[in-house]
């Protein structure tokens, strides 16, 4: 009897440790201060998790919880935006960031629609000018995004999913770091 007890106690007292600690890496986050990456501010966004758990009411605030927020992020070019490129030229009005630690990515928009899409829209000097700096990157090397993020209801089959966008709309917003001495 005396065994049960210990373990019962070990228990509630194991579970109350879980539940009492706190999630620091997703309530700490400051998006327009620090460089978050990919991962991180999709999390942070709840892009990681279908909202059929959630209520309606919920989704509607965790959705606002990042819509429209200034965000800063890092991550690297994708590796299909070369491809793109020959295909669309300056017309491309979006790419997209990658953390190349586990493949999560984040579309990055061109224009001020939030449309992420590979339809010709009409091409702007910073959207040039964006597109250029992306070409004179090298593959490794960090990109560092400031912009604005759109979050929204992705609907799926039979569910439905968190997806955010970001909007960047001026070659300053853009900016490469290389780890390597070439």
């Amino acid at each position: 009897m005396k065994k049960m007890k210990n373990k019962i106690v070990l228990l509630i007292t194991i579970i109350s440790v879980i539940l009492l600690t706190p999630n620091c890496s997703k309530d700490d986050l400051v998006l327009d201060q620090d460089y978050v990456t990919v991962s991180d501010l999709k999390h942070y966004c709840h892009c990681d998790r279908n909202t059929s758990i959630f209520f309606d009411t919920d989704v509607k605030t965790i959705i606002e919880q990042c819509n429209n927020k200034e965000v800063k992020v890092k991550g690297h070019i994708d590796n299909e935006f070369h491809k793109l490129f020959l295909n669309y030229g300056y017309k491309l009005n979006s790419f997209y960031l990658r953390d190349i630690r586990n493949r999560n990515s984040i579309c990055i928009c061109l224009n001020d629609d939030f449309i992420c899409s590979y339809i010709d829209t009409i091409v702007t000097s910073q959207d040039s000018a964006i597109i250029n700096k992306i070409l004179n990157s090298n593959e490794t090397d960090m990109c560092y995004i400031k912009g604005i993020l759109h979050s929204y209801e992705l609907p799926m089959n039979t569910s439905s999913k968190i997806e955010i966008n970001i909007l960047i709309n001026n070659a300053d917003d853009i900016f490469f770091k290389s780890d390597i001495n070439y």
